[in-house]
């Protein structure tokens, strides 16, 4: 929506610009070259309220992209000072991310031998996700341009579905529970756990300020170093790649 506004500005702009030009040839440059100062001058007292009009039109119309300028550039300092705050977040996200990919690789495991003794060894209660983060990420998302915007959302979207999810496995691991937990789920939910892992680090280096945000389509490179950075040996989890791959080739 905010490219299309600004869209729609740049071709006013340009249109007022066109405009001008052929205002300033018919009530200044033919009249001059077609008669002089005097022609020129009985053209403008002939067309005097048309020219009032388009003087204030010109007025304003500069005003107003003056306005427009400083609004940008503040916004632009706001969004500065806000992405200062966003590598101590995406630290705190990996962190909290590290902490998941332990007790999904529990639960794995535990899924895979089908025993309810292993439910003794995850936590009674979900990990709670750090919330620091949610003021900077919204701060950034309302000065942020649309693909920063939409890649800080996607993010928080998926982040509430992650936590929804590992309440939901901690549950299911409980004695008294009568949830059964299946491997394959397990693998999902660690699949989705490394593309949030992704997703932080294509944002790293746009927070530390080494580098302007652009959108990344995610690779298998991507999950096989957000994997790393989790923790989680490929190989310790059957089929991981093979899965992350498959549904790679899908979002193709």
């Amino acid at each position: 929506m905010n490219s299309l506004v600004e869209r729609g500005l740049a071709f006013a702009n340009w249109l007022v610009v066109a405009l001008s030009s052929i205002y300033i040839y018919s009530m200044l440059l033919h009249p001059w070259f077609n008669g002089g100062w005097k022609y020129v001058h009985a053209v403008w007292l002939e067309w005097q309220s048309l020219n009032v009009g388009i003087l204030a039109f010109a007025a304003s119309v500069i005003a107003f992209n003056i306005s427009r300028y400083q609004a940008t550039q503040q916004r632009r300092r706001e969004l500065v000072a806000a992405r200062a705050f966003l590598p101590d977040s995406l630290s705190e996200l990996t962190q909290y991310f590290k902490e998941c990919s332990g007790l999904l690789l529990t639960a794995y495991q535990f899924a895979k031998r089908h025993d309810r003794d292993t439910a003794k060894a995850l936590d009674a209660k979900p990990i709670p996700p750090p919330n620091h983060h949610k003021e900077v990420f919204s701060r950034c998302i309302s000065l942020a341009d649309t693909a920063l915007a939409e890649h800080l959302s996607y993010i928080l979207t998926c982040l509430q579905i992650h936590h929804s999810r590992i309440s939901e496995l901690i549950e299911s691991q409980k004695p008294n529970s009568h949830r059964i937990t299946i491997t394959q789920n397990v693998v999902t939910y660690i699949f989705r756990l490394g593309e949030l892992q992704a997703l932080i680090n294509n944002t790293f280096n746009y927070a530390r300020g080494e580098e302007e945000f652009s959108s990344k389509v995610l690779d298998w490179d991507s999950y096989k170093t957000a994997y790393a950075n989790l923790g989680i040996l490929i190989n310790s989890v059957d089929d991981l790649e093979g899965f992350t791959k498959r549904n790679l080739n899908r979002n193709i």
